[in-house]
């Protein structure tokens, strides 16, 4: 059975803003940096993200919410 997710009141909500900066030993062209954004960077900062919903979960007191992995 799956949750209409739709049908559940919202009772917290955590937000944030994850900066991620990379070195780079040569040119890159735009078009391969925006490709890169898009489908590397999110699994770089996923961990933080999945680590962040938790702790401040558990910080506000209710059931420690568990983000799942990221799949592609």
């Amino acid at each position: 059975m799956r949750l209409d997710l739709k049908m559940v009141p919202e009772v917290l909500s955590v937000g944030a803003v994850f900066g991620i900066y990379y070195n780079l030993k040569g040119p890159v062209s735009d078009d391969d940096a925006r490709a890169f954004c898009l489908h590397n960077a999110i699994f770089n900062v996923w961990p933080y993200w999945r680590e962040l919903v938790q702790d401040q979960s558990m910080r506000m007191g209710t059931q420690p919410v568990v983000v799942p992995l990221l799949k592609r």
